[in-house]
């Protein structure tokens, strides 16, 4: 559970910094006016050309925020760091094996919610620099 956790953080790390790098080098090229391209409906009637990636951006920043939001929850939001530390430390006395496994949960957790928050603060830049 731990290095699935670890690799998911990774994998999300390097998919904002692919995105971050497809915007950059992207963002030009699409500030440039192209003739005899297909527009569709919806940017017809607003009169903006967002790029394609702002959709992406847009599914992983609410995936991402989900996330935070799980993590930062109280010791009644099931699967938060909180609530973790309060089932272990209720099953204690009971059930020590299982307290030592869920202590060792929320203490992964943690440590995952600093690199989730650095991701969520870049896809939110990205978004708001390109697809604003």
């Amino acid at each position: 559970m731990a290095k699935k956790a670890i690799w998911s953080v990774l994998a999300g790390g390097v998919a904002a910094t692919a995105m971050a790098a497809t915007v950059a080098l992207a963002g030009p090229a699409a500030a440039q006016p192209v003739t005899g391209q297909a527009v569709s409906a919806t940017q017809a009637a607003t009169g903006t050309d967002k790029p394609k990636y702002c959709d992406r951006i847009d599914k992983a920043l609410q995936r991402r925020q989900k996330l935070q939001t799980l993590l930062d929850g109280d010791a009644n939001t099931r699967g938060s760091v909180a609530w973790l530390q309060a089932k272990s430390q209720a099953l204690a006395t009971s059930n020590p094996e299982l307290s030592k496994l869920l202590a060792d949960a929320a203490a992964l957790r943690s440590q995952v919610k600093d690199p989730a928050a650095t991701i969520v603060a870049d896809l939110q830049a990205v978004q708001q620099a390109h697809c604003s």
